[in-house]
């Protein structure tokens, strides 16, 4: 070893040796508090405390469901409580549960009704031919029944007022203003029928009519709509019904006539 190389060592080695180390206290008062750790260490540490952050779907659905069944089990313990301290009040909420599901079952039933009416129904033709032909029955019926009322409280009026019947030999419009018209509506009110049903129930296309030929008979008429109904001779068009009282009818009536008002 040549002599300037043993002298870098013995520089090197004497200036190790009055390098002193630092003193223990020294470390404890340079020592790192909680607070300085991040400071201190490179990076970021994470709070514990923050929001657990799930890795996937399916576990942040497994979280979900737990919460879950601990709220289910939380209420479950604070209706056990209630109800242990106020049952009437459990029984109050079981009737109020009760009151909503028939609330929903009536608004379901309303609108099932309401669909069920909005559906459009799809007649066949023999089935709107047995509608139009109801119609008709009702209505002649309704003629009869008219015609039979005026007939009887005409001959009445006549018979208890000695009122003249009026005389014409051609068929005398009920639907119009004119002396028979004038005569029946009389005879109608004084006995407490509505002058109404001296109207056909189509009018003005159908009307009753009156005749007297000698002022002794009363004949009315009506055109009936069924034309092969009973009341209809077969094979005549338009179907007339009559109604009639004759003078011996008459004479027969005023034996008792309160028994025909």
């Amino acid at each position: 070893m040549s002599s300037s190389m043993q002298d870098d060592l013995n520089g090197l080695s004497e200036k190790t040796t009055n390098d002193s180390a630092p003193e223990s206290d020294d470390f404890e008062n340079e020592s790192l508090s909680g607070q300085d750790i991040p400071k201190a260490i490179p990076g970021e540490i994470k709070d514990f405390e923050e929001p657990f952050e799930p890795a996937s779907f399916a576990q942040w659905l497994q979280v979900i469901r737990e919460k879950t069944m601990e709220q289910v089990r939380e209420f479950k313990k604070n209706l056990k409580i209630v109800e242990e301290r106020d049952p009437a009040l459990i029984k109050k909420i079981k009737l109020a549960s009760v009151g909503v599901v028939i609330l929903l079952l009536v608004f379901a039933a309303v609108i099932i009704r309401n669909n069920k009416a909005g559906e459009v129904s799809v007649e066949t033709p023999a089935g709107i031919e047995d509608k139009a032909k109801a119609a008709q029955e009702a209505n002649d019926k309704l003629r009869r029944d008219n015609l039979s009322n005026i007939v009887r409280l005409a001959a009445v009026y006549h018979l208890e007022q000695k009122a003249d019947l009026p005389v014409s030999a051609a068929y005398v419009k009920l639907n119009e203003d004119n002396p028979v018209t004038e005569y029946l509506w009389d005879a109608l009110t004084k006995y407490g029928a509505s002058a109404e049903i001296l109207l056909d129930p189509k009018n003005p296309d159908y009307y009753y009519a009156y005749r007297s030929a000698d002022g002794k008979t009363i004949e009315l008429s009506a055109r009936l709509e069924n034309e092969a109904g009973e009341y209809c001779v077969s094979g005549t068009s338009p179907c007339i019904y009559k109604k009639m009282i004759t003078e011996t009818e008459m004479a027969v009536m005023s034996e008792n006539l309160e028994s025909y008002k």
